[in-house]
């Protein structure tokens, strides 16, 4: 599924994709290692195809009915948080992942590929709330990955690593792993994730401030992805375009990328990217002006982030809101807002804060600036910077009560 032919192998696991589902069945009550082991071989086909939910629920009731903690049952831990966090489970994900690692070293040599993984992933999601044990995590596992020279697993880890590095603001230690994971997929003939890379750079260009290079490589990357209906690159794809699209004020083309990938998202029930396509919409018809459209997509996006517990995005939304205020003259609690958002990212997860999010922040405090005294000002800043992640919410969702 790595290699020159994997789109053949993909179409054909679609034309079979009832007999499979028969064999998991068949596994359910016969054979749980069996049926672990095919959903470990389904885990790319179902990443590429999209099928996340049912990938993950096979994998869930697989690992309720096994009794033996195995390789098999490791793997199958594996398939499970990968795809939750694909849909955006990421509580649940995170508890398989952790009892993944725990019986992935217990494994010993034999669990060190689903280990290099299993602490990669888990390593993306603990660095939103620690970040220097996430990035221990990551580099342990890309250590590992090396080790047993797994080619797609060490360009995998890659990836997440890049991420972390943009979530520190380093942008070009994300683009220099980028582009190594994506020369490890070119030698392979790994089309779609060569693909999917060229997009990630295009991020990491973009968060450098270089539009043309970004949309070269995620236009390039689009291209591949709806010929092979990739839906999870076409989504990534959609929100780097409508954030370049917001950054040089193309609002039109912008909502037209948001939109789209709303839909798609929603059909697939990925959760982050209703959140982050959600959010870009709210940005943008604040900026037209489009005050009760705001409140409306910020609030919905905000609760579900909060829900879920995606602190990045919720306190992006937290900083459309104090926006929000501040162009409804409530400059007040928008200072508190703006001021507890420059803490968190001072401190904090800044993967999915972009050009267009940093211009936005320096444009809502000079309004801010503009309707309060200095002295008000500072006083409002000094308890926004006290404030917890809880109430910060609490005080954005009370205030917008009177709008």
């Amino acid at each position: 599924m790595h290699g020159a032919e994997q789109f053949q192998w993909l179409d054909r696991l679609d034309l079979d994709h009832d007999n499979i589902r028969a064999a998991l069945e068949w596994s359910l009550e016969e054979n749980t290692d069996k049926g672990l082991d095919l959903v470990w071989a389904l885990l790319a086909f179902w990443e590429f195809r999209a099928y996340w939910s049912e990938g993950k629920e096979w994998a869930d009731k697989l690992l309720t009915h096994a009794t033996v903690r195995n390789l098999a049952y490791a793997n199958g831990l594996l398939v499970a948080g990968k795809l939750g966090i694909n849909l955006g489970d990421w509580k649940t994900s995170q508890q398989y992942l952790e009892k993944l690692v725990i019986l992935a070293r217990e494994l010993g040599e034999a669990g060190k590929l689903p280990l290099a993984l299993g602490l990669g992933y888990l390593g993306s999601i603990v660095f939103s709330h620690n970040a220097q044990m996430g990035e221990s995590m990551v580099e342990e596992g890309l250590t590992i990955a090396r080790t047993i020279n797994v080619q797609w697993v060490t360009a995998r880890v890659l990836e997440y690593q890049a991420d972390l590095f943009g979530g520190k603001r380093d942008q070009p230690a994300a683009q220099r792993s980028f582009e190594e994971s994506l020369a490890i997929y070119q030698s392979m003939g790994d089309q779609r994730n060569a693909a999917y890379m060229m997009g990630r750079i295009g991020r990491a260009l973009f968060m450098q401030y270089d539009c043309a290079a970004a949309r070269r490589y995620v236009e390039s990357s689009q291209r591949v992805a709806c010929e092979t209906q990739d839906r999870q690159s076409i989504m990534s794809n959609l929100n780097v375009l409508s954030n370049i699209n917001q950054y040089e004020g193309k609002y039109d083309l912008a909502k037209q990328c948001c939109n789209a990938g709303l839909e798609m998202a929603r059909e697939l029930g990925a959760m982050q990217y209703i959140i982050l396509f959600s959010l870009s919409l709210a940005f943008i018809v604040l900026d037209e002006g489009e005050y009760d459209q705001a409140k409306s997509l910020f609030v919905a996006s905000l609760e579900l982030a909060h829900k879920l517990n995606f602190e990045t995005l919720v306190v992006g939304g937290l900083m459309g809101l104090g926006g929000l205020l501040v162009a409804e003259t409530k400059a007040l609690p928008a200072a508190k807002i703006l001021a507890f958002f420059q803490k968190f990212i001072e401190s904090g997860d800044i993967r999915t804060l972009g050009p267009v999010g940093y211009i936005r922040y320096d444009r809502y405090l000079a309004r801010a600036r503009s309707q309060l005294d200095d002295a008000t000002l500072n006083a409002a800043w000094e308890e926004g910077q006290k404030m917890t992640y809880e109430q910060a919410v609490e005080c954005a969702l009370e205030n917008l009560k009177n709008i």
